[in-house]
């Protein structure tokens, strides 16, 4: 199974997070939705759901991000199932 988060989502939150700890203040709890253990502490996280990518959502998320090239990912022997698929 392949699973994707949009990069510019995690930017974002990445961004959002920085700017706050460059300012020395306390993220929000409405930005911070989680914890990670990083074996001495639990971390303030932002924990964003990963899509599960299928033949029928690729074209509307990895290929639609440009994460993938749709020449790359239908080269070759995979162009059938592209076209089968709607990619």
């Amino acid at each position: 199974m392949t699973v994707y988060k949009p990069i510019y989502v995690e930017a974002q939150a990445a961004a959002a997070l920085a700017l706050y700890i460059r300012a020395g203040q306390t993220p929000p709890a409405s930005l911070v939705n989680g914890a990670s253990d990083n074996k001495k502490a639990q971390v303030p996280s932002v924990l964003l759901t990963p899509i599960t990518v299928t033949t029928q959502n690729m074209a509307s998320t990895v290929v639609k991000d440009q994460f993938v090239n749709r020449s790359d990912l239908c080269a070759g022997s995979f162009a059938s199932a592209c076209s089968s698929a709607g990619i």
